[in-house]
């Protein structure tokens, strides 16, 4: 009738506005704020009567919108997603065998402690001035060596006046903290430039991929463009936010409507990292992916597959023999898992020396570029092996060229148009993008 056609149009327009509202937040965000919503709605809408309207909010029937499930049914859920997680941490860098780290760049690796884990967590990318290119380098240690204790003597005092010290700021009044990082944290980020001179960064296994326009290709050689891109990018906001039960750091949880920092339990093998790598000016276009499966090398793929690669095509038989003695000889010994994808740099000629960049997960959020992973499965890994030629699947034409999609993370959030500031916005954007890519606009 009149009344449940309404409550169909209502809900229709009432999560349209919630999509308006929340365009910003990631789809598991939005998918949790909307089932709250539907929790909530059905609980005033208890009738049999209400399909109707239960589907007009996105579900197909009642028996989907039970609040609670089964006891089996949560443990079975939780358990399989616990391992697919932990599936996860095993293709970390920090966790290969130390006879595939020797197989990359140079590498360092840095412990996320609490203080930088708040600091990734929080809303706004404030960056003290210690840490800004124009302070001279002072975030450094060298003429500050009293800093920290005089710091930790400031914070203690503070922390006995307000219980809520350094977790919440009013935004109108701008009563925020500018953080300031360990004395190891920083010690560690120093060697790293002094050894590297310029690094390319992961938290974890993701790198902040979508920052890669605005900031000279991922390129890093200060702190301030470090914290920016941890900061700013929206793969790595993602990452904390999925694995965030997983670091061992405390996190904010809701027990009984009640927040809480609870202290996180992990295996030895867990934990937030910060990857720092010596920067090279690597050419995409002699990067490539290999499918492994069974232990047996059955398939490769250009990597990056945004032009047609001429050096493949003239020499992919030489490139797929050196692929795949290094792997039999270099990597299946030593990582243990039967099905996987590694990503490998090959090098300029004569030599071409291949690096191993990166090793993946088979299936999940790996992307199989070129080839398609039902035909991947369907492989017989049994005639494969270390004398089996590989063909190496390469864009021949512009008609196959594939664009990676990162056009829902593109610049900073806070650089985002925000309706009478939209000019500012604009000015904002032009004068980092100049700043950062001097060579734009000649």
């Amino acid at each position: 009738m009149w009344w449940q056609r309404s409550r169909k149009i209502i809900g229709k327009i009432f999560f349209l506005i919630i999509d308006i509202l929340t365009y910003n937040l990631s789809k598991y965000q939005l998918y949790k704020i909307k089932r709250l919503i539907q929790f909530i709605l059905l609980f005033f809408t208890k009738d049999s009567t209400n399909s109707d309207f239960m589907a007009s909010l996105g579900m197909n029937d009642q028996e989907e919108c039970k609040v609670s499930i089964t006891n089996s049914e949560e443990a079975k859920i939780k358990k399989e997603g616990h391992d697919k997680k932990q599936d996860m941490w095993k293709y970390n860098q920090v966790n290969w065998p130390e006879q595939l780290k020797k197989l990359t760049y140079k590498t360092k690796y840095i412990k996320v402690d609490q203080n930088l884990y708040d600091y990734l967590e929080e809303d706004g990318i404030y960056i003290h001035p210690r840490y800004q290119k124009n302070s001279s380098q002072n975030y450094l240690l060298e003429k500050n060596k009293d800093f920290h204790l005089q710091q930790q003597k400031n914070e203690e005092e503070q922390n006995k006046q307000d219980d809520s010290f350094n977790q919440d700021y009013d935004d109108e009044d701008h009563d925020f903290k500018f953080r300031i990082f360990s004395k190891e944290f920083e010690e560690q980020v120093k060697e790293a430039f002094d050894d590297f001179e310029s690094v390319f960064v992961k938290l974890n296994w993701r790198a902040p991929r979508d920052t890669e326009n605005w900031l000279h290709g991922l390129q890093i050689d200060n702190l301030e463009d470090l914290l920016t891109v941890l900061k700013s990018s929206g793969i790595l906001a993602e990452l904390l936010e999925e694995y965030k039960d997983q670091f061992g750091l405390c996190s904010t949880i809701n027990t009984e409507n009640q927040f809480e920092q609870v202290q996180q339990q992990i295996d030895s093998q867990m934990g937030l990292y910060l990857i720092l790598k010596k920067w090279y000016n690597l050419h995409k276009h002699m990067m490539v992916r290999c499918f492994v499966r069974n232990k047996k090398l059955i398939a490769i793929s250009q990597r990056h597959c945004s032009s047609v690669n001429r050096t493949i095509e003239e020499f992919g038989d030489l490139f797929s023999q050196k692929i795949s003695s290094y792997f039999y000889e270099k990597i299946a010994p030593f990582f243990e898992e039967n099905n996987y994808v590694f990503d490998l740099y090959i090098g300029i000629a004569p030599n071409y020396k291949l690096r191993l960049l990166d090793i993946n997960p088979w299936r999940g959020h790996t992307n199989p570029l070129l080839l398609d992973w039902d035909q991947l499965e369907k492989i017989d890994t049994e005639e494969f092996g270390q004398d089996k030629k590989i063909f190496i699947q390469y864009v021949r034409t512009e008609s196959d060229v594939i664009i990676e999609d990162l056009s829902a993370y593109r610049v900073p959030e806070d650089m985002l148009f925000d309706g009478e500031n939209a000019q500012e916005s604009m000015e904002k954007v032009f004068d980092y993008l100049n700043i950062h890519n001097k060579d734009l606009y000649q």
